[in-house]
């Protein structure tokens, strides 16, 4: 716990009220204390932050669940009695296994990694106004913005919540088991799981699960059908949109990393809109939303008869920047420049970035309601209402 508050830059005592679902805590300092929590990989002793909930007076999940960290693919397939490989395909997307292999897998994740054994476990006390929070890379700007403001609408809806972190430093199926188990031991005592995922391997772990309450993953912060495009179909349409209403034919796409939701949904939505006014993409490799994957995807790109290129973060659109000036490219007369997020910092680059602003606190608020709509079975808000995003426009995309 001191590593953690040493890192949040809080004291201890805050990091236990985090932890333990106080109320006393702003959203912005929660923020910082889970984002602390999933970079360290911490996880609070199950007695002790049972006792201190007790004392608080809250009412708290069942105990019986204990973290047995360790666990393999090789020591699931075992208990279930199938093939490792089979663990895998059940856990992945599409999960195709025959009816009867998923839940053998999931009932041995929840007896390796959890200490289940399933059915042996008595109902957990107050689950009715308890809500399990899979907490997922939160050094990334877009994630902590909008967990941030998710926590802070559940909490003012009057529900408890038990967050659980996801370690980003972990091979693939490490992270489906830590998924699953996470999953079906929020499931387990609550009324329903906020699981804003981030990467498909992530997602397809939460989906396997047949959690038996309502689960949020990403409805309506995808990208959407046409007709109603998610949050990250407006943040690909309107960066589409602002690069050919300034005559740009030929465009270059400088997505985010492999494997991640919104990186992927980003560049899809800008290629179908850039394709559907008859102008031509081209996509340079991935980088990892750090400045420095930008500037090295920008040092090597071929630039070819592309005239503007689209940067799926600003992080990543500043180093790019960087890199065209040190080769000698005009921004934006040879190339205009187009971020997301619309960062501080982003007014201040040579010359100023041009962003795809888009409310990462209104995202998170949607995501919550839309949650709380299907645990009270009411209609789920309008996103229309929710969703806002333009461009802010400077001078790495407007020409005189």
């Amino acid at each position: 716990m001191v590593d953690v508050a040493r890192a949040a830059g809080v004291s201890q005592k805050t990091v236990s009220r985090v932890i333990n679902g106080e109320q006393a805590v702003s959203a912005h300092t929660r923020a910082r204390v889970v984002e602390a929590v999933a970079q360290l990989g911490y996880r609070p002793h199950a007695a002790a932050r049972l006792l201190a909930q007790e004392k608080a007076g809250n009412q708290v999940p069942s105990p019986a669940v204990v973290p047995r960290p360790g666990v393999t693919v090789q020591d699931v397939a075992g208990r279930a009695g199938v093939p490792a490989r089979t663990v895998s395909r059940a856990l992945g997307p599409g999960a195709e296994v025959t009816a009867s292999v998923r839940p053998a897998v999931l009932s041995a994740i929840d007896e390796l990694v959890n200490g289940v054994r399933v059915g042996s476990l008595s109902p957990a006390v107050g689950r009715e106004r308890r809500i399990g929070v899979l907490a997922h890379q939160l050094t990334a700007t877009g994630p902590a913005g909008n967990l941030a403001a998710a926590m802070t609408e559940l909490r003012e809806a009057g529900y408890d919540l038990d967050v659980i972190p996801v370690a980003d430093d972990q091979d693939d199926d490490q992270t489906r088991l830590a998924v699953v188990a996470a999953v079906l031991t929020m499931a387990r005592g609550s009324c329903g799981v906020l699981a804003m995922a981030q990467t498909e391997t992530v997602r397809s772990s939460i989906l396997a699960v047949d959690a038996a309450v309502p689960v949020y993953v990403d409805d309506l912060l995808d990208v959407g059908p046409p007709d109603s495009p998610g949050a990250e179909g407006l943040i690909g349409q309107a960066a589409a949109a602002h690069l050919l209403q300034r005559g740009h034919r030929v465009v270059a796409h400088l997505p985010g990393p492999h494997g991640s939701l919104p990186a992927l949904n980003r560049r899809q939505a800008f290629c179908t809109a850039v394709e559907a006014a008859g102008a031509t993409h081209l996509t340079w490799s991935p980088g990892d939303w750090s400045a420095s994957s930008g500037y090295a995807v920008a040092a090597g790109a071929d630039l070819g008869d592309a005239t503007a290129v689209f940067v799926s973060n600003d992080a990543m659109a500043i180093g790019a920047l960087t890199a065209l000036a040190e080769r000698g490219v005009d921004v934006p007369g040879r190339m205009a420049v187009l971020g997301v997020d619309d960062l501080p910092e982003s007014a201040f680059t040579n010359p100023p970035l041009t962003s795809v602003r888009h409310d990462l606190a209104a995202e998170g608020r949607l995501a919550a309601r839309v949650l709380l709509a299907h645990i009270t079975d009411r209609p789920k808000p309008d996103p229309s209402l929710h969703l806002r995003v333009d461009v802010r426009a400077r001078a790495s995309t407007l020409t005189n």
